[in-house]
């Protein structure tokens, strides 16, 4: 009993050690990171695009939705529908983009989820999500009004929102 214990224990301590690692990197290396919350400025935030050119996003008189995504998480891809979903339903109301942690998700994934390519941005920095997928709703002054990791709660969020909801 006590050796199942202590295997139990062990495996716990790697886990949790290895929660932070990215691809085996070594984990005393620092990390840049920003972890976004309401009423951050998202303009601010440096994004490569699919050519790797700086670009900060910035509003241009609508909502904008950005899922925070990585292109190693499994649950990530399969939201890439769920995203392409919201983009279809609401585009002529807000600006949809993907922000990947580490790297855009190859093209064929992105085609096969009718996913435009200059819709998809690489972070600038390390994280700007402690979990993904993770989705913010940006609004015309650049600010962020909602940061979920539930697809239902932005939903409704967006219905709430003047001028979004049909």
């Amino acid at each position: 009993m006590k050796r199942v214990i202590s295997i139990v224990c062990i495996v716990l301590m790697y886990s949790l050690t290895c929660v932070g690692c990215k691809s085996g990197e070594d984990i005393r290396q620092e990390s840049e990171e920003l972890i976004i919350k309401y009423g951050d400025d998202f303009s601010k935030i440096q994004l490569f695009n699919v050519n790797n050119e700086e670009e900060y996003l910035a509003a241009k008189n609508k909502f904008r939705l950005v899922f925070v995504m990585s292109s190693s998480c499994g649950t990530c891809k399969r939201q890439l529908e769920t995203v392409e979903k919201f983009e279809k339903f609401y585009s002529q109301y807000l600006d949809v983009s993907i922000v990947w942690e580490d790297k855009i998700a190859d093209e064929s994934i992105l085609k096969q989820n009718k996913i435009e390519e200059d819709s998809n941005y690489k972070l600038g920095i390390d994280r700007i999500s402690t979990m993904t997928p993770t989705a913010l709703i940006v609004d015309s002054d650049n600010k962020v009004i909602f940061v979920s990791t539930e697809m239902e709660n932005i939903a409704d969020k967006l219905n709430q929102l003047e001028g979004v909801s049909k």
